[in-house]
């Protein structure tokens, strides 16, 4: 409903049309749908799932599985120089083992060339408060932009690829058998 004050005012618009945001609103509308869907989803089951393991304690293929769960969330959400301040040796190596697992190869590339942007030659630290120091330090935002970038161009290409090289994966090695709406518990 529009008020008559509103509707005189923008030639009968409400007003997120008239200010030109009712997509975003409609769009935000289908996200929330969808994420719903994902999170009673087998796979969003499982991520949940893995969430509250201790990661040692996850087989080899759910670790991998993690990791790259991780970085995506990280650079999607906050970018690179946000995963890189999370993240250790041992985390960034199995995110690098997770890429080659699930055939990501360009990824995989990317995320070396962020890594010596910001370390160079030498190895993920092993301590997060090394890496975040590291990262608060240094200004690494113009390069890794441009990565950004790449795996933006990378990840559109095919609609999201990743996601599917992620399910492949997960199907392969059964990860989520037993989640989803038809799980009992």
């Amino acid at each position: 409903m529009i008020l008559p004050a509103t509707a005189e005012h923008t030639g009968g618009l409400c007003m997120p049309c008239k200010q030109g945001f009712r997509k975003n609103l409609e769009d935000s509308k289908i996200r929330r749908e969808e994420k719903k869907k994902w999170e009673a989803s087998p796979v969003g089951e499982h991520w949940k799932w893995l969430l509250n393991q201790p990661y040692e304690s996850l087989s080899r293929e759910n670790q991998l599985f993690r990791a790259v769960h991780f970085f995506l969330g990280h650079v999607i959400g906050d970018g690179l120089e946000a995963y890189f301040y999370e993240q250790t040796r041992l985390g960034y190596l199995d995110t690098i083992e997770g890429l080659a697992a699930i055939g990501d190869t360009e990824t995989l590339r990317i995320l070396k060339e962020a890594k010596e942007v910001i370390y160079g030659e030498d190895d993920v630290p092993g301590e997060l408060s090394v890496c975040q120091n590291i990262m608060s330090e240094k200004m690494f935002r113009h390069q890794l932009d441009a990565l950004e970038k790449e795996l933006e161009k990378e990840w559109d290409k095919e609609s999201a690829q990743i996601d599917d090289f992620l399910m492949a994966y997960a199907e392969k090695h059964k990860l989520c058998d037993g989640f989803g709406t038809a799980r009992e518990n």
